[in-house]
């Protein structure tokens, strides 16, 4: 997960008024560091004191289920 500072927003905010011409109609990626999921629970466990039941799953599994389910069988 890509996040991002509020000093790292002004700064491409900024960066981003001062360039009209190179950003207009242009996606602008900012970020100030990447987190891994798994970096992110052990934050969110020492900052909750608690620990998470964190699983890993398969991606293209989840998506293949969550897709069948979202073609309305039998509607219509």
């Amino acid at each position: 997960m890509s996040m991002l500072t509020q000093p790292q927003v002004g700064r491409a905010l900024v960066a981003i008024l001062e360039h009209p011409s190179a950003t207009a109609n242009q996606y602008v990626y900012v970020s100030s560091y990447t987190v891994t999921a798994s970096e992110m629970v052990t934050v969110l466990e020492k900052a909750t004191g608690s620990k998470w039941n964190a699983r890993k799953i398969d991606p293209k599994q989840t998506l293949s289920e969550a897709n069948e389910k979202l073609e309305w069988k039998g509607v219509g």
